[in-house]
């Protein structure tokens, strides 16, 4: 759906103007799909959803780590049988051997399993030097607000607050605007009109 969609031509043309690009987990697998890095995403060998912490190597230009992160995947098995051309380079192994990372450093593409938002800071800024140039690494401040932002916005965490918001008043005579498209502030945030 995700190919299909008018947001395929803006990341083509992104890519065809070098803008930096960065893919996690479904972004990475739309990124496969789209051609703009090699390989594909299969289903993961235990056929089911798997959500854990994992060992990663991490291991590009003058970076070699040995770090934990978080996956949550159903499709996080990459998998490419050609050899990679110069411009692309592995830079993240699973100890199991598996790929959950690749970067195209011609284009400054960046595809990877690892949620970026649920691991540890130095990832961030690893990525920022991969993805930036020397002068724009002052955004890394910008790009780590930006990221908490979207992890507490209410569309990222209403499954966990749904419990609570059905619990509000929605059709008493001093509700304002319950619930629904039309609601000018939130899609799901009741506005109370106080006397």
């Amino acid at each position: 759906m995700a190919i299909n969609s008018p947001i395929s031509s803006i990341i083509i043309e992104a890519a065809n103007r070098y803008i930096p690009i960065l893919g996690i987990c479904n972004g990475f697998q739309i990124l496969t799909q789209m051609g703009l890095l090699p390989g594909k995403l299969e289903l993961n060998d235990n056929e089911q959803s798997t959500c854990l912490q994992v060992n990663c190597y991490l291991d590009i230009d003058n970076i070699h780590l040995t770090t934990q992160l978080y996956i949550a995947n159903s499709y996080g098995k990459y998998v490419n049988n050609q050899p990679l051309t110069s411009d692309f380079s592995y830079f993240l192994t699973y100890e199991n051997g598996y790929i959950p990372g690749i970067y195209d450093k011609k284009h400054r593409i960046i595809g990877m399993m690892p949620h970026l938002e649920r691991n540890n800071l130095d990832m961030k800024e690893i990525l920022l030097k991969l993805l930036l140039d020397n002068t724009s690494i002052n955004n890394q401040l910008l790009f780590d607000t930006t990221i908490k932002e979207l992890m507490f916005s209410e569309h990222i965490s209403y499954k966990t607050s749904r419990k609570y918001l059905k619990k509000l008043h929605t059709e008493e005579p001093w509700v304002f605007q319950g619930p629904g498209e039309k609601c000018g502030y939130c899609r799901y945030r009741v506005i109370f009109r106080w006397n």
